[in-house]
C-alpha cells in the first residue's frame, strides 16, 4: 500500500492520471500500478489506456505497454478500483523474447560502431581509414585496415575492369594487406593477379579459395 498525493494506491489497483510538468503537452492515461520505489519516487505502471494532447484516444483495451514514471509529474492522480488478482503471471504483457531481441540489436549495433576505431594507431591512419570505410567494406585487424575483396561471378576483362580501380585506391591508401576472398576458381585468381602486375602494386597479397 501506498500513500501517493493524498490517494491511497495497492498494488494491482487501476488509477487515472494526468501528466504536464514533464511535457508540453500534458498525457492522460489510466493505468494498473504494478509496484512503487520509494527511494526514487518511481511507479511501474502497466498502461491500459492512453489519451494525450486534449484526450485524443489512441485506443482502448491492454496494450502491453510497460513505463516508470516519476510520481513529481503527476499533476492529478484518482484511484479508479483494485484488480483482482494483481500477482496473477498469466496477465505479465512483459514479452521476454522480445526483450532480448531488443538487447542483441542494441549489442550489435554497438559492436558496429566500435569496428570503425582501430586501437593504438594514428590519427592520420584513422582518417585513412573512415576514407574507405564509406565505400569499401574494410574494417580493422588490430592496427591493421583490412579490405576484402569478393569476386563478381565473371572472370576476363570484367572482372579486372570491375575490381581495377578498387585496387588502386586501396593500395595508394597504405594498405598494408589486400586480401582476395572466395575465388571460385584459378582463372579469377589469375585475373587478380594480372591485376596486381599490370598496376605495379606491391602491397602484400591474400588469395582464399571457396
Amino acid at each position: 500500500m501506498y500513500i501517493l498525493s493524498h490517494t491511497i494506491c495497492l498494488v494491482g489497483s487501476s488509477a487515472s492520471a494526468e501528466t504536464s510538468k514533464c511535457s508540453t503537452n500534458p498525457t492522460y492515461f489510466s493505468s494498473k500500478l504494478l509496484t512503487f520505489d520509494r527511494l526514487s519516487n518511481i511507479l511501474v505502471l502497466h498502461i491500459l489506456l492512453l489519451l494525450i494532447q486534449e484526450g485524443i484516444n489512441l485506443g482502448s483495451g491492454p496494450k502491453r505497454n510497460i513505463r516508470l514514471l516519476k510520481a513529481n509529474y503527476i499533476k492529478e492522480f484518482n484511484f479508479l478500483g483494485r484488480g483482482e488478482d494483481p500477482l496473477d503471471l498469466k496477465k505479465c504483457f512483459i514479452d521476454l523474447n522480445n526483450l532480448k531481441g531488443r538487447e542483441d540489436s542494441v549489442i550489435r549495433q554497438a559492436e558496429l560502431e566500435a569496428e570503425i576505431f582501430g586501437i593504438d594507431v594514428t590519427a592520420e591512419t584513422q582518417s585513412i581509414f573512415y576514407a574507405l570505410f564509406k565505400t569499401l567494406p574494410v574494417h580493422w585487424d588490430k592496427t591493421t585496415i583490412v579490405w576484402h575483396i569478393w569476386g563478381c561471378g565473371d572472370s576476363g576483362d570484367f572482372l579486372k575492369d570491375f575490381h581495377r580501380r578498387r585496387v588502386q585506391v586501396l593500395a595508394d591508401s597504405g594498405a598494408d594487406l589486400i586480401a582476395f576472398e572466395t575465388i571460385p576458381n584459378r582463372l579469377q585468381a589469375m585475373d587478380y593477379a594480372e591485376i596486381l602486375e599490370e598496376e605495379n602494386i606491391k602491397v602484400p597479397t591474400w588469395f582464399s579459395y571457396e
